[in-house]
């Protein structure tokens, strides 16, 4: 198994419950996002023991920058990602009858990897069409236009009686 960047030992913290450590990191790069841009990701990580088996990370600030082609116009351009807060759960164990909502990551030999963790809250930002910033102004443009159109259209359409 390949050694993430993002794998942090936490044995000091699954000794007893309270206890909490908080990490920082800066430009740092993930293969799995393809279109992350040179100045990579950042952001930090708080981690809080429940017990001596399970760990609630705390994602917090986690910012990068991923340079795509638009969906319209196909020109390649930055769109900036910003998640504020996302968090999941990492145990020793996990029940596979276990049917919470919560996200819940395997501690393996006192480690957590949280790569998967930091590829889904960056996933969950990212939005339904990738529109460059001119083919935004063309849409909300043309939007107002059809909002008008809408209008004109019903009030032509009344009837009084």
């Amino acid at each position: 198994m390949k050694k993430s960047k993002f794998q942090i030992n936490v044995s000091d913290l699954l000794i007893s419950g309270g206890k909490k450590d908080e990490i920082t990191f800066e430009n740092e790069s993930l293969e799995e996002l393809e279109n992350l841009s040179k100045d990579g990701i950042n952001g930090t990580v708080i981690i809080q023991s429940f017990d001596n088996w399970s760990l609630l990370v705390n994602l917090k600030n986690l910012t990068c920058t991923i340079v795509e082609p638009c969906d319209k116009c196909t020109e390649s351009y930055s769109r900036e990602v910003f998640v504020p807060k996302y968090q999941a759960k990492f145990q020793i164990q996990i029940d596979p009858e276990d049917d919470e909502d919560d996200e819940t990551y395997l501690i393996e030999n006192e480690n957590i990897d949280i790569q998967e963790m930091i590829l889904n809250a960056v996933r969950l930002e990212e939005p339904f069409s990738k529109l460059c910033t001119n083919c935004t102004k063309d849409s909300l443009d043309t939007d107002e236009d059809d909002e008008d159109e809408y209008e004109s259209f019903w009030l032509w359409n009344v009837q009084f009686r």
